[in-house]
Parts: C-alpha cells; structure tokens; sequence
C-alpha cells in the first residue's frame, strides 16, 4: 500500500508539472515560429535586394546601349532637316529613317528579349544557391562558432524559400518585406520572449504548486 501511495504521489506530481509546463510548450512553439519566420523573411529580403540591384544594373546598361545610337540618328536627322534638303532626297532619307527605325526597334525588342532572359537565369542560379545568402546575412552567427540551432532551423527553412519564390514565379512579385519588419521580429525573440518565459516562471513555481499543496 505504501509502495502503491508513492506511485500515486509520483504520478500526480507528473500530472501538475504537465500542466505547469503548458505555457512553456506554448512559448517554446511561438519562439520557434517566430524564428522561422524571421529566416524566410531575412533570405527573401536579402535576394530581392540583389535581384532588384542585378535589374537596375541590366537596366541602366540596356538603356544606354539602345539610348546613345538613337541618340545620335536623332542628331544626325536634325541636321539633315535644318540644313534643307530637295525631295527627292527627302524621300530616299524618309525611306532610310523608316528602315533604320524598324531595324533599331527589331534590335530593341532581342536586347530587352535577351536582358529578361540573362535576369530569370541568374534568378535560378540565386536560388539554386540560397546557402550564400544564408551564410552572408547570419555571417556574425557563424564568424566564431557553427550555431547547430541556426543550421538546422536553416535546413528546414531552405525548402520552404526555394518554394515560395518558385510559387510566386519570380521574387520580385513577392511583396516587399521592409527592415523594420525584420527587426520587429527579432526584438520580439529577444524582448518579449524572455518575458514571457519569466511569467511562465511564475506561474510555475506559484499557481500549479499551490494547488497541489491545497490538494
């Protein structure tokens, strides 16, 4: 009976710890949410950033490419027109301009045809290397130690970015996620989180051991 009391004792102690630990499983699966979330929302950030660089950069180039020949038949047609022509030379230039208008249009569309093309495939090759965005936004995480709780959070979270920015078919339709939001973010895991575990602390050590005790 003795033997029998005690296992009872055990298993109600078990029963009020169980309860006593609710608010810690809770806080534990809202920490690791928000971790997780605070990961998908750093690499997405970090790779829009470049992609929209590596765009602006294609861009620029592209437009002046395409922007200083038209540029200079532009000058070249104002001064044919300024300095007076007959019209029979009217008309073999105007055939000239619309000729080299069509082929400068023709050229215009391949070169932006191809820019779009050299941007979706080195849009692939950042996603395919995602580990390089990992590695340069949690650099300070990994600079004196290999962090195996960041590692591992990042292994399952690798999956989940390739999959979003695949599902939106191209990470600048994603929505664009600012700096404040991820810092947002942070302060909660490093502010509110340990607040909370401290008011689990106290309902811990007061409210469930009470209640055994009164019982």
């Amino acid at each position: 009976l003795a033997s029998f009391r005690a296992k009872r004792d055990e298993v109600v102690h078990e029963v009020w710890r169980a309860k006593s630990r609710h608010w810690d499983n809770i806080i534990t699966g809202v920490e690791d949410t928000l971790r997780h979330l605070e990961m998908v929302c750093t690499i997405v950030a970090a790779t829009r950033r470049k992609l929209a660089k590596r765009k602006r950069m294609t861009r620029s180039g592209g437009g002046i490419v395409l922007g200083v020949p038209a540029l200079i038949a532009a000058w070249s047609l104002y001064g044919s027109t300024s300095q007076g022509i007959s019209a029979s030379r009217w008309a073999g230039s105007t055939a000239n301009l619309v000729i080299g208008t069509a082929t400068y249009f023709g050229f215009a569309g391949l070169a932006s045809w191809f820019l779009r093309e050299a941007n979706r495939e080195f849009e692939t090759l950042q996603i395919a290397n995602l580990d390089q965005f990992f590695a340069e936004e949690y650099e300070k995480f990994m600079v004196h130690t290999q962090d195996e709780d960041t590692m591992m959070r990042w292994g399952a979270m690798k999956p989940k970015v390739a999959n979003i920015i695949r599902a939106a078919g191209t990470v600048s339709w994603l929505p664009q996620i600012q700096k404040w939001e991820t810092e947002r973010l942070k302060e909660c895991l490093e502010v509110d989180v340990p607040y909370l575990r401290q008011l689990a602390l106290v309902i811990r050590t007061s409210g469930p051991g009470e209640s055994h005790n009164g019982r």
